[in-house]
């Protein structure tokens, strides 16, 4: 019999208050013992995410779209929230009844309250793309929930970036000094371009106010 009830498995059918009753009997009418086991079963939390932000490549801040419960838990009980981003950051701006907030402006944003407080922040969400950070699926939000009992659910939304057109930069050698009545002066300039690789294309002379400007072949 020992055997048998180490063995015995229990199977709840929702969450709430449970028990389990053994009666023992010796098989002659003789009642050797009772015992009920009383326990309550923990309701899973579940996470809802809206569709994917519209995000493009350099914005600032954009807000995630809310839904109508982004934790759902029956039991009421606090939820401690994990967001966490790639290809960029996410922050809240409601943090009403809220505990233990860190990591704001980060990839990894962590949370307490209630699932009626955690939905007010989930509400405020933002997430601002990472500087230069652009394509398909290149950015995600995943929604971690965990109920303290042993309860945890996630969700992540994935999604494009769009790509913007960045303005080239020059750098090197940018000015110099001539008398008057000189000569020439020389000087290497640089180009670059976060968006592309390839080479630009500049005029061979250029002229200025007092002067002209002349490039080697190869723009060098």
């Amino acid at each position: 019999v020992d055997t048998a009830l180490d063995g015995m498995t229990f199977t709840p059918t929702g969450p709430g208050s449970a028990a389990i009753k053994i009666d023992a009997t010796d098989g002659n009418g003789g009642m050797v013992g009772s015992e009920t086991l009383s326990f309550s079963v923990n309701d899973i939390p579940a996470v809802t995410l809206p569709a994917a932000p519209v995000v493009a490549e350099d914005a600032g801040a954009v807000s995630v779209a809310d839904v109508a419960d982004w934790v759902v838990d029956t039991d009421g009980d606090v939820q401690t929230i994990t967001v966490t981003a790639t290809g960029g950051t996410t922050t809240i701006g409601v943090e009403t009844g809220l505990s233990d907030i860190s990591g704001k402006g980060t990839t990894s944003l962590t949370f307490k309250g209630t699932p009626a407080q955690v939905d007010a922040a989930l509400d405020s969400l933002a997430y601002t793309p990472g500087a230069d950070v652009f394509g398909t699926n290149a950015g995600s939000i995943k929604v971690k929930t965990d109920d303290g009992k042993g309860g945890t659910d996630e969700k992540t939304v994935t999604f494009d970036i769009t790509a913007v057109n960045d303005a080239a930069t020059f750098g090197g050698v940018l000015t110099g000094a001539i008398n008057e009545g000189g000569t020439t002066t020389t000087g290497t300039a640089t180009v670059a371009d976060v968006d592309s690789t390839a080479e630009f294309t500049a005029n061979a002379a250029i002229a200025g106010t007092y002067g002209s400007l002349n490039m080697a072949t190869g723009g060098a």
